[in-house]
This record gives structure tokens, C-alpha cells and sequence, in this order.
């Protein structure tokens, strides 16, 4: 979940969806951006703190089995952990659920290729987004002035405080994702 993005996007997509958060909760604000989005979503967020290499075999064997049209695995950025999260997923998806995989740049996406290359998964569209491209950027609020920034001010005070543009952290490579659904399903 880290700082939550993905899963408010996900959770404003439909009124009735619920999203399932596995996070190590490392970073001093996870645990802040988690309760925040449970105040925005009331009852539709629940965070599972841990690693998700022992907590998602539990809740997919338990209350997820079957339950998810969804899902997104952007955990460990490196093989063994993308090839973990994709198996241990696998029996919380519901027929015919969509997974989106991120950062296939990285040695994860290594491992979302072997599954496809295993019959584990099928791509039905991959993206990849050049350096320096537009949506390889994010776009961020700067500040007008120096002023440290409160936290949940109106967008009003927020666009008089700060302008909007365009950065590239992540400007020195490319990024790319992938939605995928599993293949050779039992039960489908």
C-alpha cells in the first residue's frame, strides 16, 4: 500500500468495492495514509500488517479464497518475492479477475514473464513508458514559496500555496506494467 495511491484510485473506481491492503507498514506515514483511507472508505479498506509471503496464503485460504476481481502485486521488486506474491494470489481471485502487475522493469517483471512462459498467467496488455516520458512522471504540487506543507488542506489553499508539475523521479529508466489474468483454472 506504502503511501496509498493505488488503492484510493482502486476504491474510488466503484462505490461498492472493498480493497485488502498487505503492507510491511516500514515507513513512518503507511500507517497514517492506512487510517486515513479507512476515514474516506468506511468499511471498505482493511490493511493486513506483515509480509505478504505468509499473510496472503492465510487470508486466500481463508476469507479471500475466491473473493477477488482484482488485484495488484507491486510488493518486492525482485523475483522470488513477484513469483511468491503471483502464486500465493492465485487462490483469491475469483474467474476470470484481472491482475495488474507493476514494475515489470525490475526483476519482478522476470518473474511475471517465467509465469507466462509457465502457463500460470496470460498478459492481456502490457505497457511500458520510456524515461523521461509523461507518464513515466508524476505529477507533483511545488511549493510557490518555502513553507512546510500542512496536511489536509482545502484545494484551494493548496493551489494558492503550491503549482503543479510535472517531475521525473524516476527519470534515468523506463516503466512499464502489465494486466494479466491466471490461466488453467480448476474451478473456472
Amino acid at each position: 500500500m506504502n503511501a496509498g495511491f493505488s488503492t484510493v484510485a482502486a476504491l474510488m473506481l466503484h462505490p461498492e468495492m472493498h480493497a485488502h491492503s498487505f503492507d510491511l507498514l516500514e515507513w513512518r506515514y503507511t500507517p497514517v495514509v492506512a487510517d486515513f483511507i479507512s476515514t474516506l472508505f468506511p468499511g471498505r479498506h482493511r490493511v493486513h500488517a506483515g509480509s505478504s509471503f505468509k499473510l496472503l496464503p492465510k487470508f486466500a485460504a481463508g476469507e479471500g479464497r475466491g473473493t477477488c476481481d482484482a488485484a495488484l502485486i507491486d510488493g518486492a521488486h525482485t523475483f522470488d518475492g513477484a513469483a511468491k506474491d503471483i502464486a500465493n494470489m492465485r487462490p483469491a481471485r475469483r474467474c476470470k479477475s484481472v491482475v495488474f502487475l507493476d514494475d515489470l522493469d525490475s526483476p519482478a517483471g522476470k518473474a511475471v514473464h517465467e509465469a507466462v512462459k509457465q502457463g500460470t498467467l496470460e498478459i492481456l496488455q502490457e505497457f511500458e513508458f520510456p524515461a523521461r516520458s509523461i507518464p513515466s512522471c508524476m505529477r507533483m504540487y511545488n511549493p510557490k514559496k518555502k513553507r512546510k506543507p500542512k496536511f489536509l488542506e482545502s484545494v484551494a489553499a493548496v493551489e494558492a500555496a503550491y503549482t503543479l508539475e510535472w517531475d521525473c523521479p524516476t527519470s534515468d529508466r523506463a516503466w512499464s506494467f502489465a494486466i494479466a489474468r491466471y490461466r488453467n483454472l480448476a474451478d473456472c
